[in-house]
């Protein structure tokens, strides 16, 4: 029995660890479940990199090399051209092979890195450690062979081209350094449905921007959301190029009961539901009636009735 309970507790313990790492409000440490990036070089906001002359803040003088460290072992096979990437912002993605030793990972660029670029780097939730637990959210850094780093569009909420957005979305968009809040307008930060501007409040606060639709956004609909480089940080620097990015709402059904000699109770009732929502139906019958089944978009007997909203549902 002593057994037993010490086994079950072992097993908790580690669907507790495992489970650790997809929770969004979990907090990664060195030796945690997650692997989180612990270092990078060249450093986040260097400057004049691969010059001759290089200031306080600079990293590596080698012109070809970005490295990022892992706080655990991580799975070589995830850790690729495709998990790892480098990019001139707003411009392309840098040519290069990427490599894995002992923890780090190497991005070895097949050129040499142009002079006055903003370069962005990035490591993306395909990356992996050995236990196949991926890093929560893409790391992001940004650094520059010239004397000015361009702020760069690290994340956008909804991200491009998700499907299954809520109707009450409010769409985020976060920059890689404090952001000029008076440039972050209705004009620069815009949000359409097809050639339709959408209105909205925009507002900023730090590296951050929001806009929240002034309605609900209109079911299985493609919606556009525009950056323009207009937008500046604090030191009156521009996005490299305006940036765009779509995403599609989520369709929305409605489930219609009629009930012969009694009622049907819905939970949750709402007169719509997104796609995929689970209705339970229970039904009641009036004095001297029993529940016999159900028919329509429905049939048999059961009492409740779980019914998955994938479609319009008449019953």
């Amino acid at each position: 029995m002593k057994i037993k309970k010490l086994l079950t507790a072992l097993v908790i313990v580690s669907v507790v660890l495992l489970a650790g790492c997809k929770n969004d409000d979990y907090v990664a440490i060195n030796g945690g479940p997650c692997p989180v990036v612990v270092s990078v070089t060249p450093v986040s906001g260097a400057t004049l990199v691969g010059r001759s002359k290089v200031n306080s803040v600079s990293a590596a003088a080698r012109t070809t090399l970005v490295t990022a460290t892992f706080n655990k072992k991580m799975d070589p096979k995830t850790i690729n051209e495709s998990s790892f990437k480098v990019k001139i912002s707003g411009e392309s993605t840098v040519d290069g092979i990427v490599t894995y030793t002992d923890s780090t990972a190497t991005f070895t660029s097949t050129n040499k890195f142009p002079d006055n670029k903003t370069f962005e780097a990035r490591i993306t939730t395909a990356a992996k450690d050995l236990m196949g637990n991926a890093i929560q959210v893409d790391y992001v850094w940004s650094f520059s062979t010239g004397t000015t780093i361009l702020p760069v569009l690290n994340t956008t909420s909804p991200f491009a081209n998700e499907t299954n957005v809520a109707l009450n979305k409010t769409i985020t968009a976060a920059f890689s350094m404090p952001m000029d809040q008076s440039t972050i307008t209705a004009t620069t930060f815009t949000l359409k449905n097809g050639a339709i501007p959408v209105t909205g409040v925009v507002s900023g606060l730090g590296n951050n921007a929001s806009f929240v639709p002034t309605v609900a956004l209109t079911p299985n609909t493609v919606y556009t959301a525009k950056i323009t480089m207009a937008v500046k940080n604090t030191d009156g620097t521009t996005l490299a190029k305006d940036t765009t990015w779509t995403f599609t709402t989520i369709n929305v059904y409605a489930l219609n009961i009629t009930a012969v000699n009694g009622t049907v109770a819905k939970n949750p009732n709402a007169p719509t539901y997104n796609s995929g929502t689970n209705v339970i139906l229970t039904p009641t019958p009036a004095v001297g009636y029993s529940f016999s089944s159900w028919s329509g978009d429905a049939t048999g007997s059961n009492n409740p009735l779980t019914v998955n909203m994938n479609s319009v549902k008449n019953i």
